[in-house]
């Protein structure tokens, strides 16, 4: 290095003095001579440092867009994920309110059919549950009501009995009388006709 240096100081040197002796050919000659060898691996090497920086922004511009097809395909899967938990949901969400609407609708279509039959049936602890429960609560409110009409029922329809056989008894001993009562008369008025027959 400081021989190039000491060979371009005298080069130089060389250059400045044949320019003032008016020998312009041979200082640019001797410029050519002295500084194209210097300025030839220079540029080589300017050339490959750009070579070099553009290779690089080509590796980062490829590492964006790796990472930009990463990203995006992270994002349309994130996006599926969060769309099948939104169907999924929907879906059980609908399910948890159509099921109980539909065995409460059946139960009060069997309490309306008069079915009180009180088979037993599971009820949730939402509104839909309660719904339910309070549709088996008046079915057996309903069957306890209709138990209880059905044994008084009974209870008329024995009285009833009852009494039908009373009349029927007071109705015979009612006739009994009656007849005893016509037979007394009967005879009565024959022994006062007697004594009348015995006195002629």
């Amino acid at each position: 290095w400081s021989s190039d240096v000491c060979s371009s100081d005298l080069s130089s040197g060389r250059i400045k003095e044949m320019k003032e002796a008016g020998n312009h050919e041979g200082a640019r000659a001797e410029v050519e001579k002295a500084f194209t060898p210097a300025v030839t691996p220079y540029l080589g090497a300017l050339n490959d440092y750009v070579a070099l920086q553009d290779e690089g922004a080509r590796d980062a511009r490829e590492r964006v867009a790796a990472d930009r097809r990463m990203t995006i395909v992270v994002a349309m899967v994130i996006v599926a994920v969060i769309i099948s938990g939104m169907v999924i949901g929907t879906a059980w969400l609908v399910r948890s309110i159509r099921n109980p609407l539909q065995r409460a609708v059946g139960l009060a279509n069997e309490i309306a059919a008069g079915d009180l039959s009180g088979r037993p049936q599971e009820a949730g602890h939402d509104e839909m549950g309660e719904l339910i429960r309070a549709l088996l609560t008046m079915r057996e409110s309903l069957a306890r009501t209709v138990a209880q009409v059905r044994v008084a029922a009974d209870s008329i329809q024995t009285a009833s009995s009852e009494i039908a056989t009373g009349n029927t008894d007071l109705s015979q001993r009612t006739e009994q009388t009656a007849s005893s009562l016509q037979q007394t008369a009967s005879s009565m008025r024959s022994e006062e006709h007697t004594p009348e027959l015995q006195s002629h």
